[in-house]
């Protein structure tokens, strides 16, 4: 059985409630930039072009602040800042903006993602869409999307094999490579 400290709620219990709190400041944070025109830097050494934009790089600090006053003994792994380590079983993964790219050519096909795990295994996650106000959340036991239309609980169709599978992308540079054709 894993540990807990006081502040850190059961497994059975991922918090997200807070998640989402977590994933909304970010898109409280980001969207003053989208459709702005926020200046773009590179990553370096994250291959030929990673951008990365005041946008991303404030959302991250909003969540770290948060997720430190909440859970302080808690790892954080940003995207943006890295990976804060404090000793925990329990980490905290958070990309501000997926899809950067998008967000900088004004696309709202970008997101805020914040993920748990402990000892390295997911135990919950949000995907937050701050432009069209949805977030999908899941725990390991259900799934649901809030949006304008309310929440409704989400569930995946019946599928005879993977190659029977609908996958949908925003990059179909995403398969470049011919071994990942079949995953």
């Amino acid at each position: 059985m894993i540990a807990m400290s006081r502040k850190t709620p059961p497994l059975t219990e991922f918090d997200l409630v807070f998640a989402r709190q977590l994933a909304e400041a970010a898109g409280k944070a980001a969207l003053p930039y989208f459709r702005a025109g926020v200046a773009v830097d590179h990553k370096p050494g994250k291959g030929d072009f990673d951008p990365v934009t005041r946008a991303d790089r404030e959302a991250e600090q909003v969540m770290r602040k948060m997720i430190a006053q909440r859970y302080p003994e808690h790892n954080i792994k940003g995207e943006e800042y890295g990976f804060e380590d404090r000793g925990s079983e329990f980490t905290w993964v958070l990309d501000p903006i997926d899809g950067t790219r998008s967000f900088i050519m004004g696309v709202p096909v970008w997101g805020t993602i914040v993920g748990l795990t402990c000892q390295g295994r997911a135990i919950g996650g949000v995907m937050s869409q701050p432009y069209t106000g949805e977030i999908f959340s899941g725990n390991g036991r259900s799934s649901q999307l809030t949006g304008p239309q309310g929440e409704q609980d989400l569930h995946v169709r019946a599928c005879p094999s993977l190659e029977a599978a609908v996958l949908a992308t925003t990059d179909i540079r995403l398969f470049a490579n011919p071994s990942d054709a079949g995953a």
